[in-house]
């Protein structure tokens, strides 16, 4: 039965205008220009799963307002990763802990047994929230032009530094902001703050104070230590751990400033979340897009994966098995959700030079489910292959700057934005040919030029589990055999699908067969009247076979035609045909291998003898092409791929002599 009878959509997914408010700023939401969905603190949390991460940031922060543990919590990941939503889970929470018992109600009374709790979010992409000096913002008689300076205003206690507050000033120390945090309990929510001193840095005239804020910075994450205060900045690296080194990564055009941000922040006993893992992705997937989604469903699909092991591989292949945990997610664990679905969009979204992690698996994964909403499919599961790359909208995600060579391998083995299908129409299954093929190129594209088939390239187990749906399969009228049967017509069919026997990726790198037809259409535009007379060689090699010749059988002891009593006519041959014809009791062949030969012409052969009437009329045989068919299409293309598949071969075997 189809997911749509058993599951409930987010209203707002069913809205397209909302996908770029997938992930919204903070500041939209503090200055309450946000849509309620993030806005209202009810409507959020309704919305947001509670990943054990942001859980550990709301406990934390508690710990740190409480005078406890570390006072300094940096949420790291690059562009994407969730930062932002758990600065949203921290602002609504601390602001409206009653709302927070709907996901958690023993938290939700932690955080209100504080009271009195002042949030302040120095978001770095409003000037309200964070001025520069060249953009202050004037508020209750003030002019405020600095970072600090706000953190003062928010605190009350502007006057206190008012003369600090400035260009040419450096920050206030560390000790100058402990003053200013005595006394209150308070929570420092920071965002975007390493674009913020990029734009500073870049601007020139304000390089100065750039790297003031830096120091700003550090100075509060020692002024933090001893105070009922929780710092939480969020910083958009990645810290990755190989043997004995930690390396710290970024975006390329922020690394320098991410760098100095993330170090001035752990010069403290500093505390690292890491807001969303992939463990939490079907769950935060799910949450996201469905208001409901029943706890179990029934499904005959493992069945179906029992009955044809030798397909669908043993159980040990059957859900998504996350490497960095050891964790398995299972139907249970994703639906509506395929498993395989969560499995590729993780993999292609996390390898991506251009994506935002969960913020772009979650817009792609809104697109993915409104279409398939309004549309008359309602399958059991949603699969990989439900990433329509015919729909511009989803398609531009996958290809985005950075992988802008392969939109020329979708159009030529998958499908165009247009829908016009690729090489996947030459098999004899095409719907079912795009669905394994989209799912072997979302798996493999973002590996780009291996020419080898590495671990993380679907094996034919693999592939079966991404495509078999049983509402797709029994509206087609097709079997699980059909998989083996169609992916190795793709083998043959599609261009830049390769395979080592085992595993199967799409590569930049063009295979034999595309250099093949790429020589073969050099000689169609240029040499045509060779093809035309390799035309007919081919049928003379088919009429007279040898050991060694181009017929490739064995010479056979009789023959009903041979060399003697058959005549090869070929494109350009002008001789009246009917000449080379003997009049007499014996049979005769004419094959005609050309195009544009008509009825006539065949009339002429068997009934002339030049230009007078054949004494032996029934001795003639004619075998000339279908006048109704396209010999250029048809023949000469054939043979076009035929004598570029030559070249290529003498090529290769230079090259591996």
């Amino acid at each position: 039965m189809g997911f749509k009878k058993h599951v409930k959509v987010w209203e707002d997914v069913l809205k397209p205008e909302y996908d770029e408010k997938a992930a919204p700023s903070l500041w939209e939401v503090v200055l309450g220009e946000a849509p309620p969905i993030y806005g209202d603190a009810r409507e959020f949390f309704r919305r947001t799963y509670l990943t054990s991460s942001m859980k550990d940031a709301i406990e934390s922060s508690v710990k740190a307002i409480k005078g406890e543990g570390n006072r300094v919590l940096i949420l790291t990941s690059l562009f994407g990763g969730g930062k932002t939503h758990t600065l949203l889970a921290l602002y609504h929470a601390f602001n409206s802990p009653e709302e927070l018992a709907i996901l958690n109600k023993e938290l939700a009374g932690k955080v209100a047994e504080l009271g009195g709790v002042k949030v302040i979010v120095l978001d770095a992409d409003s000037e309200k929230l964070v001025p520069h000096p060249k953009m202050p913002y004037e508020v209750d008689g003030f002019t405020i032009k600095t970072i600090w300076g706000m953190l003062a205003y928010r605190l009350g206690r502007y006057s206190e530094i008012e003369t600090l507050d400035s260009e040419d000033s450096p920050p206030p120390s560390p000790q100058k902001i402990r003053s200013l945090l005595r006394g209150q309990k308070v929570l420092i929510l920071v965002d975007e703050v390493v674009k913020y001193i990029f734009n500073m840095r870049r601007a020139g005239l304000l390089r100065t104070y750039g790297e003031r804020v830096v120091t700003f910075l550090e100075n509060l994450a020692k002024a933090v230590e001893d105070t009922n205060t929780a710092l939480v900045a969020a910083v958009p690296v990645e810290l990755k751990r190989e043997e004995s080194y930690e390396i710290l990564l970024a975006e390329e055009a922020y690394r320098e400033d991410a760098q100095k941000v993330y170090r001035a922040l752990s010069r403290v006993a500093a505390r690292r979340i890491t807001p969303v893992t992939v463990d939490d992705i079907a769950q935060l997937l799910r949450k996201r897009i469905f208001e409901f989604v029943p706890e179990s469903v029934q499904t005959e699909l493992y069945s179906v994966y029992s009955q044809y092991k030798d397909l669908f591989g043993d159980e040990s292949y059957w859900d998504f098995i996350i490497e960095e945990t050891g964790r398995r997610l299972g139907i249970r664990d994703t639906y509506p959700f395929h498993p395989k679905y969560v499995e590729t969009l993780y993999e292609f979204i996390s390898r991506s030079k251009d994506l935002q992690k969960t913020r772009d698996a979650i817009k792609i994964t809104r697109k993915v489910v409104r279409g398939l909403w309004r549309s008359s499919e309602n399958p059991e599961f949603i699969m990989p292959w439900h990433i329509d790359l015919k729909n511009p909208d989803i398609r531009s995600y996958v290809i985005t700057q950075s992988y802008r060579a392969f939109d020329h391998i979708l159009n030529k083995d998958l499908v165009s934005s247009l829908g016009a299908l690729g090489n996947v129409k030459k098999c004899s299954r095409p719907e079912l040919a795009l669905n394994m093929a989209t799912f072997v190129f979302l798996k493999t594209y973002t590996y780009e030029a291996f020419k080898e088939a590495i671990k993380p390239f679907p094996t034919l187990y693999e592939v079966a589990l991404a495509t078999y749906e049983p509402g797709f399969f029994a509206n087609y009228k097709l079997q699980p055999a059909d998989i083996r049967d169609v992916l190795a017509e793709m083998e043959q069919n599609l261009v830049f699908l390769q395979t080592d026997g085992e595993r199967y990726w799409f590569t930049l790198y063009p295979s034999a067969i595309e250099y093949a037809e790429k020589r073969g259409e050099e000689l169609l535009r240029a040499r045509r009247i060779e093809l035309y007379a390799e035309v007919k060689k081919l049928a003379e090699g088919i009429l007279f076979p040898s050991a060694t010749g181009r017929g490739g059988r064995a010479e056979v002891p009789v023959r009903l035609f041979n060399k003697n009593n058959c005549i090869v006519v070929g494109y350009g041959d002008f001789e009246d045909p009917s000449l080379l014809v003997k009049d007499d009791s014996s049979v005769k062949l004419v094959v005609f291998a050309k195009p544009g030969v008509n009825e006539e012409e065949v009339k002429k052969v068997v009934l002339n003898y030049g230009d007078r009437s054949r004494n032996f009329k029934n001795t003639v045989v004619v075998v000339y092409a279908d006048p109704n068919r396209d010999f250029e299409q048809e023949v000469l293309k054939f043979v076009a791929k035929y004598k570029g598949a030559e070249v290529v071969l003498r090529e290769l075997e230079q090259y591996y002599a």
